[in-house]
């Protein structure tokens, strides 16, 4: 008898134990920051139609479920061309190494443009917009839907795709 009380006793506390430290266990708190963009004017409209076509009109599942309306733009001047990547994300992520040149809407997603615009592609407008972002992501990536393209003027090509995309709530 005096076991099993033993046994209910140490049960109850180990269990009172358990609760109480998950309950006083700090959780990060997200923090929401607003960075000012400017809005990005895109006059070559080949460069649209490209995007429709290559993305889209692509077979990703990430695009064709239309959750996320992000993209991360990677531009490089290359030699003759620039270097684009573009990036499918849940929400704006600053990137402070990089030059964050502007935005663009279309379609009901927005494109953050980081690195060198080609002249004529279009112009970065005095207007901008303040868009939210979180200090510490809430997910990892574990695999990205990315395009990547070769852009020289009034040509996008596509020159590859990553199209699997897992996001894992930490």
């Amino acid at each position: 008898m005096k076991l099993k009380r033993f046994i209910g006793l140490y049960t109850f506390f180990l269990f009172f134990g358990i609760v109480t430290c998950q309950s006083q266990a700090s959780i990060s708190k997200v923090e929401k920051i607003y960075k000012n963009v400017p809005e990005l004017i895109i006059k070559d409209s080949l460069f649209l139609c490209g995007i429709d076509s290559s993305i889209f009109k692509s077979f990703c599942p990430e695009i064709k479920r239309k959750v996320f309306k992000t993209f991360n733009i990677i531009s490089q001047k290359r030699d003759g061309y620039f270097s684009l990547i573009f990036s499918l994300c849940p929400q704006f992520e600053y990137y402070e190494r990089v030059a964050l040149k502007g935005y663009f809407k279309y379609k009901d997603y927005i494109f953050i443009w980081y690195g060198d615009i080609p002249q004529y592609l279009g112009d970065v407008s005095n207007k901008e917009k303040k868009i939210p972002y979180v200090s510490q992501p809430f997910y990892m990536r574990t695999e990205t839907t990315e395009f990547y393209f070769n852009y020289t003027f009034k040509k996008l090509s596509l020159t590859g795709l990553c199209c699997m995309q897992h996001y894992i709530k930490k």
